[in-house]
């Protein structure tokens, strides 16, 4: 089993490896370093297997990325036990909750397919004013679904502890700019950038309004959360009495808001 434990890593590097150039030696480097890190408060355990399963697993420390994903995709290999796939689901909880305090925020992309992978599997991108680090597991056109179960746990959870509304299927299609008039007639333009912050501005004769923030949205329900005054960052609150919130519905033209009971319509520019 140490033998097969070791050829399947080899595997996996040699899939990953083999598709890079010189050229990003180092983000190999910064994936592998990230996918290998344990966090300093995580307590190294090891899965056992039950004695009735007709193929053991040799113990293994599930105390970073790397090896817990490497557990979490043979154990369809395994008869393993409820409470056995209970506690790996736990682990992967435990994990991202571990690198998030160590101040490492992480989302995971499945990426592959038809298509193959990018040589860049480590990128950085911008959430809400958080930097990100984001990780791409590679698949082939056939082995996607080992992560799945992975990547949904680890990322919920990594949303949650950074208070940022996790995407649904409508959240690209808010991208983009919009226009229109409000209820003095005053000009209204609204930017949502893919960042999941927005810049609004409001002009009219007597003076100009700017407000900027975050946004986030559940279906076809937009929220836009202004930063405060003193220019910190504003908190992702779902509750519907949070006053400070503008709320708008997502419509085939473009936007629809209500504000103060006029319905102001702004459309996609």
């Amino acid at each position: 089993m140490k033998k097969f434990l070791y050829i399947f890593v080899v595997l996996q590097s040699t899939v990953v490896c083999g598709q890079d150039g010189d050229s990003i030696a180092k983000y190999n480097e910064a994936y592998d370093q990230i996918a290998n890190y344990v966090p300093s408060s995580f307590v190294s355990e090891f899965l056992t297997i039950d004695s009735t399963s007709p193929r053991r697993l040799v113990p293994f420390k599930l105390n970073s990325i790397a090896r817990v994903r490497l557990i979490h995709s043979v154990k369809y290999m395994y008869q393993l036990s409820e409470s056995e796939l209970d506690s790996l689901d736990q682990r992967i909880f435990e994990l991202a909750s571990a690198l998030f305090l160590d101040g490492k925020h992480i989302l995971i992309s499945p990426v592959g397919g038809y298509g193959g992978c990018p040589e860049k599997l480590i990128d950085t991108i911008s959430l809400c004013g958080i930097q990100i680090t984001n990780l791409k597991f590679c698949h082939s056109c056939t082995d996607a679904f080992k992560d799945e179960n992975f990547i949904a746990i680890f990322n919920k959870t990594m949303y949650s502890l950074m208070n940022i509304a996790p995407p649904d299927a409508k959240t690209r299609s808010y991208y983009g700019e919009y226009a229109g008039k409000g209820d003095k007639k005053n000009k209204i333009s609204l930017r949502l950038l893919s960042d999941r912050t927005f810049a609004m501005s409001m002009d009219s004769k007597q003076e100009g309004k700017a407000l900027s923030g975050i946004w986030y949205n559940v279906g076809d329900n937009l929220v836009l959360v202004p930063n405060n005054q003193n220019n910190t960052k504003p908190a992702i609150n779902t509750d519907k009495s949070n006053e400070g919130n503008m709320r708008f519905v997502l419509t085939k033209k473009g936007l629809e808001w209500n504000q103060n009971a006029v319905k102001i319509k702004l459309k996609r520019s």
